[in-house]
């Protein structure tokens, strides 16, 4: 299975209809998402009940999902309209079945080792794991890093300059260069 471009193809039965469809993409999931929204007319969800929340959302999965309808139900254009509600959710359920398949033959395919010969590398992009030897320099594990030391100066030093030297005077750009040591 190409990773970039998986087979998103799959067919479900259902009381001796046969449905064909793609499982659908991020992207489809968030059309899904917004008709169901548009559907509910943007009602907060604490006011819908949850059985009509669900039953959206499978018509709109359904919606999006399915392509190709037996003759009998070709004209059916939204699952809303079916007058089985029971129907739907059988639909409903093995096509969530086969989604479930994908995402885990998905989840198969990226654990599969990459093809590397012995020793270049890793297939996660690691080096091999070797011994590393503690330098004797910092603190070992679990022990507190001392902050930045302070040094002491004299009392016109500025951190950077040696002590004694005074600190530079901030420019008042008012005065443009006459504020300045003309020296």
């Amino acid at each position: 299975m190409n990773i970039l471009n998986p087979r998103r193809d799959f067919s479900i039965t259902v009381d001796g209809y046969t449905f064909f469809g793609l499982i659908p993409l991020p992207k489809d999931e968030l059309t899904i998402d917004l008709n169901v929204a548009r559907r509910l007319q943007g009602m907060p969800l604490q006011s819908i009940p949850s059985m009509t929340y669900q039953y959206t959302v499978m018509a709109e999965t359904l919606n999006i999902a399915i392509r190709e309808k037996p003759g009998d139900l070709d004209q059916l254009k939204d699952w809303m309209d079916h007058p089985d509600p029971e129907f739907v959710q059988n639909v409903f359920e093995k096509f969530g079945e086969k989604k479930a398949e994908f995402f885990a033959s998905l989840k198969k395919n990226s654990q599969r080792p990459a093809e590397h010969p012995q020793g270049s590398g890793h297939p996660n992009g690691s080096l091999p794991a070797e011994q590393v030897s503690r330098s004797t320099g910092g603190p070992e594990p679990g022990q507190p890093v001392s902050g930045p030391e302070m040094v002491s100066g004299s009392v016109g030093s500025t951190p950077g300059r040696p002590p004694g030297t005074p600190a530079p005077r901030p420019r008042n750009p008012a005065l443009g260069n006459l504020g300045q040591n003309q020296g």
